[in-house]
């Protein structure tokens, strides 16, 4: 009662006062034409990124979380040695590995780098060889625990805030132009270690996600009950993506027969 068409229309309105500053721009044919060629321009320069990346991905059906929890294994632990001894094989050696360790407890907490690439690891490794063989099998059940165990250790230790890499990178982000940089940060073990070769991480969604260096490979994976899925990238120049893969699955599947060795043998 007493309301007008023009009040009626405001209580209707979504727009909560807001206005489309640029509802005019696309009458102009200028503004129409540049925005056309920069999208076109943005298109072939998103065409050519991609084209210069490959991506496998991999199906492991194995087993999944299911046998590797009762195995006495956490997931994340267990997949790493499989990707430690797949990139061992591919490399002839172990090479700097980043997985993310999710530090949600701390207000605005985001990641924190575990470190996968440990002395037991090392040992794990090297005793599976580069090629597959039979001997030494509870010696392999052995090591393969022990690193996983470490590996379980640093991610709890980075999920707490207490990893490395942060502290360093903060540290780093201290130094001012007109300073002079510490020697820690120019030492070549340093820069070696901090340089991901392999770059992991457990993924909600696949794909994934690129590598962080050029020569890299990055590893989304994912672990359902009964399976594992796997995302490899790599630049396509660098052929590394199939023949890790193929490693990868290897490397899983020799882990699963020493761990079935071990429950048959309790």
């Amino acid at each position: 009662k007493g309301e007008t068409a023009d009040s009626n229309d405001s209580k209707n309105d979504d727009t909560d006062g807001i206005t489309n500053i640029f509802a005019d721009c696309w009458s102009s044919p200028a503004l129409t034409a540049k925005a056309t060629e920069l999208s076109n321009i943005a298109k072939e320069h998103h065409e050519n990124l991609a084209s210069n990346y490959e991506c496998q991905v991999l199906e492991f059906t194995g087993y999944g979380k299911k046998f590797i929890k009762a195995a006495g294994c956490v997931c994340h632990d267990l997949v790493q040695q499989a990707l430690q001894l797949a990139s061992y094989r591919m490399f002839g050696k172990q090479v700097g590995t980043y997985e993310a360790a999710l530090t949600r407890t701390f207000l605005h907490g985001r990641t924190e780098t575990a470190r996968p690439v440990s002395p037991q690891s090392q040992a794990f490794v090297e005793c599976m060889g580069l090629e597959p063989h039979d001997g030494h099998r509870q010696e392999k059940a052995a090591l393969l625990k022990k690193a996983a165990a470490v590996h379980d250790e640093y991610q709890r230790v980075a999920a707490n805030g207490r990893g490395v890499d942060r502290h360093l990178f903060g540290l780093s982000g201290m130094v001012r132009d007109e300073d002079s940089q510490p020697s820690l940060f120019s030492n070549p073990l340093l820069l070696r270690s901090k340089t991901w070769k392999l770059s992991t991480s457990s993924v909600i969604f696949l794909p994934g996600f690129g590598p962080s260096t050029v020569d890299g490979i990055a590893i989304g994976y994912r672990v359902e009950a009964n399976s594992c899925t796997f995302t490899c990238t790599s630049r396509t120049d660098n052929n590394a993506v199939r023949p890790f893969c193929e490693l990868l699955d290897e490397a899983l599947t020799e882990i699963g027969d020493l761990l079935r060795d071990k429950e048959e043998s309790v």
